[in-house]
């Protein structure tokens, strides 16, 4: 997915959380790459630390529409089911863009909306 980058701030360990700007939304992120510019855009490739599970933190949506926001240090995806594969490969549209997961548990749809809710989100330059 194109992101801005729009703030970098860096911990006292190191890492470093970007706060970021999409077609589809707004998010922050850990971001995993050497460190970005500020104001620079980039083929970004999404990544979940926490287990992602069916009924617990996927979930069926209730918007069409694709989204990215934070609800406090929650980020919440919103996009399109597209597949469900082996061992819980799970294919989410964002408008234009993929992002793929792996998921534990039933799965609750097999199409249409569905939203996913993460306190830990990785971004990786996807040109990298």
């Amino acid at each position: 997915m194109r992101v801005k980058i729009v703030s970098i701030k860096e911990k006292p360990d190191g890492r470093l959380i970007v706060e970021f700007e999409s077609p589809c939304g707004r998010g922050r992120a850990e971001w995993m790459d050497v460190k970005p510019i500020a104001d620079q855009s980039c083929d970004a490739q999404f990544d979940f630390k926490e287990k992602l599970e069916w009924g617990r933190n996927l979930l069926p949506g209730k918007h069409k529409e694709p989204g990215i926001s934070m609800e406090k240090d929650i980020m919440v995806i919103r996009g399109t089911l597209e597949r469900i594969g082996d061992e819980g490969l799970t294919v989410i549209r964002l408008g234009d863009s993929l992002i793929t997961l792996a998921a534990r548990g039933a799965p609750q749809v097999t199409e249409g909306p569905v939203e996913l809710r993460s306190r830990s989100v990785k971004l990786y330059d996807a040109a990298n």
